[in-house]
């Protein structure tokens, strides 16, 4: 903003900030509109998260789906995508299983280390 005022073009900006012309001719539009405001994130912007902590039928599938299969995040997430109706992947479960204070270890199949003499 301060460059804008000093008569620097958006181009020069954008240049600077190493960003799209674009990007700084919206930044200045919404500056313009609604001042400092108008630079916030505005509700709605970003990607939606496929599970939320609070929805209650999300933590509901979560609960059912951990008690089940304790431990086994491919079929926590089997169990989910079923329960709810949405594809989601591995990582994303673990994440949610992480926000809801769940710990994942993974189970270590082998017993190689742990044989008898």
């Amino acid at each position: 903003m301060l460059w804008s005022h000093k008569g620097m073009a958006a181009k020069t900006i954008a240049a600077q900030l190493e960003v799209c012309q674009q990007t700084v001719s919206n930044w200045l539009t919404a500056f313009e509109q609604s001042g400092l405001a108008g630079l916030m994130r505005q509700k709605g912007q970003g990607r939606r998260p496929i599970l939320s902590i609070t929805n209650a039928a999300h933590q509901q599938a979560l609960k059912s789906a951990v008690a089940t299969h304790y431990q086994d995040a491919c079929r926590i997430q089997a169990d989910l995508q079923v329960a709810l109706g949405q594809p989601m992947s591995r990582d994303t479960v673990k994440r949610f299983l992480k926000k809801n204070d769940y710990t994942y270890h993974r189970l270590r199949r082998s017993t190689k280390a742990n044989q008898d003499p």
